[in-house]
Formats: C-alpha cells, structure tokens, sequence
C-alpha cells in the first residue's frame, strides 16, 4: 500500500500511549490483530531469536502467543485491557523501574516483546478503515 502523504490520511491499525508514569496503553486495530496472530509463531526466526538470547542471558522465559483474552509476550508482558471500540484491542504494558538487579528479567521481555510487536505491525497492509490517521516516521525519504 503506497499513499501520498501531503494528499492521503492512512487509517490507523495500532497506537501507542502513555497510561500513567508506570504504564503504556497500546491499542491495536482487529485487523492488525488477526494479522499478527498469523504471523507469530514460536518457528519464525525472530522469536527463535529473543528466545535464545533470552536464555544466553539466563532467563527462561518463552513467548506466549498473540491473542485477545489472555496476557502475552515473552511472558505476561503485555495485558488485555477494557477498549470503548470493539474495533481496537487495548494492552497494557507495565515498564518495570530498574534498582539494583530487580526488575532485569521484566525489561529484557518487554524490551524482546515491544520490538516484535513492533516489527510485526510494522509489515500489515491492511485497511482499517479507521477514522484516526496513523502517525508514520519517515526513516528515508528520497526525491527525483
């Protein structure tokens, strides 16, 4: 899918926000969802990634599936929240506060789980259909 970006708004298909000082909300549209619940297997080589360098740095903790009604992640990372649309999925996701070595095992997880969420959503091409634009970064732009 390719816009133009002075003339289009793309729909929205995930947001990220800040609950409280503890806590970000990320917000996911069905559609990026159910694509996400496709493409996330515990075979693909960025899980086999996370999961081995999780166990280098000693930590046994293997990914939990995608899904709507349970906690998931490299661990219960990031967890089901009440959404007002039934278009989008909401998550919390607490950020552990790093004293002393307390709290490590938790910021390796979210660190391994934001970023496959991330790169995840980073590949859906879907239309939502959503009224809210997606905030977009343009890594390179080039012009001819």
């Amino acid at each position: 899918m390719i816009h133009d970006l002075e003339k289009v708004s793309v729909p929205a298909w995930y947001e990220l926000s800040v609950k409280d000082e503890k806590t970000l909300l990320i917000s996911i549209h069905v559609m990026a969802m159910d694509y996400m619940k496709k493409v996330i297997t515990p075979d693909i080589p960025i899980v086999k990634g996370f999961t081995d360098s999780l166990s280098r740095c000693g930590f046994c903790v293997s990914l939990i599936l995608p899904g709507i009604e349970k906690p998931w992640g490299f661990g219960e990372i990031l967890v089901p929240c009440k959404s007002e649309d039934c278009e989008w999925v909401n998550f919390e996701c607490l950020v552990p506060i790093l004293k002393g070595s307390g709290g490590y095992t938790n910021a390796l997880a979210l660190r391994s789980t934001l970023s496959l969420l991330f790169r995840v959503l980073r590949l859906f091409q879907g239309d939502t259909g959503s009224k809210k634009p997606q905030f977009m970064v343009v890594n390179k732009m080039s012009v001819e």
